[in-house]
């Protein structure tokens, strides 16, 4: 309590500790190379220190006080600003929850150079902190690694490829003969072959990845029917196994319902098939025996694709780092089974590309279930994608003429309208008329003195000279009793 307006030398001592506590979180932020920022309720900037002043551009001056986006100038990857939708400091004050990104850019204040930094964002009470770094180095290093293994998985997938199909030629009777230890031998080293060229090939995707050197197709498609086809893919390997193998819609279909359910969503179908034709192919390596399940349900939001298996099954630190690259689980159970662990690394990175997540459940010892969601179209934006994609493969294979996606019949072609016969107007220049037989046999002179100036006079033609034939013909000419002189006229244009 105080005496007179005056502190109790207890208070006094605990500001003292809360000061020099103060002070010396403050100098921990300030000493370290990191930027870090801390933003109160009011979104304005309560402190900042040098590292991160450094990487807006601002360099020593103060920014206490500004509102955190007059220094903190956030761009997207392209290096368009971000929207407040998207952008992190806004969404941790809205969801209180904590955001990291590596696809940012800060925009520096007198330099104008975009910067990129990994950006953590975490609340703390009412305030928010976020802490940037600059891997400006880092992105450049990636970069020249990713294409040393890019450019090194290309060139030796080249001789593998080459290896594995003089193999195979060696093992076809048709196009060689050996006994059956050679044959032994060749189908060892074929195997291998194969083998290495897939590793070759994960390696290519993930550069692939990883550089964003990818497009993606998303097409209308029907998940169930993609996940029985990549599901009949796979029966060769589970039936040389021995396992179970069950696609659980069917059991459905077979039981109550006559017909499959139809669950629509729009993914690139290469990408999402790819992660699954993988998953089944892990649940089928790491079974020894039991069986495989292969499902698909749905949600109003969502459909969803799993599959159960009953082999050796993930221990929980193994399982958060499941899906990073080149991460493999380091057992007795899994020594044996070759890989480089970027199976699940490349499947993730497709079903988030078209906008899904994966996601994996299990117990060591009693098998593991991997997940697919992606977002599920209902049958009305199903439709109207549908006749859009029809659309635009009919402008393409040039066929739109005859078609409409609204089912109205063709219209018909317009036919081109004939020009009307362009008048060609007579020269300026003075000539000499040609005489006509007869009268008769002259067209009408036109009156239009706009077009057609008036005949001019000419001296008098003896009529004794030849005629020239009539110019219109079956057109009788009328006869005269003696010569006479026939006044010339001006030619006509017809």
């Amino acid at each position: 309590m105080t005496l007179f307006g005056k502190k109790t030398a207890e208070q006094q001592t605990s500001d003292v500790n809360q000061a020099a506590q103060a002070h010396a979180y403050e100098t921990a932020i300030r000493s370290i190379s990191d930027g870090v920022m801390v933003i109160d309720d009011s979104l304005n900037i309560a402190l900042a220190n040098p590292a991160m002043l450094n990487i807006a551009g601002w360099g020593a001056e103060d920014a206490t006080g500004l509102n955190y986006k007059s220094v903190l100038n956030l761009l997207d990857s392209t290096g368009q600003p971000l929207t407040d939708i998207k952008c992190p400091v806004l969404q941790v004050k809205t969801s209180n929850q904590p955001v990291e990104s590596k696809d940012l850019m800060v925009f520096t204040k007198h330099s104008n150079k975009k910067v990129p930094v990994f950006l953590s964002v975490i609340p703390s009470g009412s305030d928010i902190v976020v802490t940037a770094r600059d891997i400006d180095a880092e992105l450049k290093e990636e970069r020249e690694r990713t294409e040393f293994v890019s450019t090194a998985s290309h060139e030796m997938r080249t001789p593998v490829a080459s290896i594995e199909g003089y193999l195979g030629l060696a093992l076809n009777p048709e196009t060689a003969t050996i006994d059956a230890r050679a044959q032994t031998y060749i189908s060892k080293a074929h195997e291998a072959a194969q083998h290495l060229g897939r590793l070759f090939q994960d390696l290519l995707d993930t550069t692939k990845l990883d550089d964003k050197r990818f497009k993606i197709d998303p097409k209308l498609t029907d998940i169930t029917a993609l996940a029985r086809t990549v599901f009949d893919g796979q029966q060769g390997r589970m039936a040389k196994k021995g396992l179970q193998y069950v696609f659980i819609p069917d059991q459905v279909v077979r039981g109550e319902l006559t017909l499959a359910p139809i669950l629509y969503a729009q993914v690139d179908q290469d990408f999402l098939r790819e992660a699954l034709d993988n998953l089944i192919e892990n649940a089928a390596k790491y079974t020894p025996s039991g069986s495989v399940e292969v499902n698909v349900t749905a949600d109003s939001a969502n459909v969803v694709v799993s599959v159960k298996d009953s082999g050796i099954g993930i221990a929980p630190e193994d399982l958060s780092h499941l899906f990073q690259k080149f991460y493999r689980v380091d057992s007795t159970d899994t020594r044996e089974i070759g890989g480089t662990g970027l199976g699940l690394y490349i499947s993730k990175r497709h079903v988030e590309e078209v906008g899904g997540r994966m996601w994996a459940e299990s117990e060591y010892g009693k098998g593991s279930t991997f997940f697919i969601s992606v977002p599920r179209l209902d049958n009305t934006e199903a439709e109207k994608i549908r006749a859009e994609e029809t659309h635009a493969e009919a402008i393409r294979t040039g066929a739109i003429e005859q078609f409409d996606p609204f089912g109205n019949p063709p219209a018909p072609t317009p036919q081109p309208t004939p020009a009307a016969p362009t008048p060609t107007l007579p020269t300026t220049e003075s000539t000499a008329p040609t005489p006509a037989a007869s009268a008769s046999a002259r067209p009408a002179t036109p009156t239009n003195s706009n077009y057609y100036p008036a005949p001019t006079p000419q001296p008098a033609v003896d009529a004794s000279a030849p005629a020239p034939a009539p110019i219109v013909p079956n057109t009788p000419t009328i006869p005269t009793e003696q010569p006479q002189t026939v006044a010339p006229t001006p030619t006509t244009l017809s």
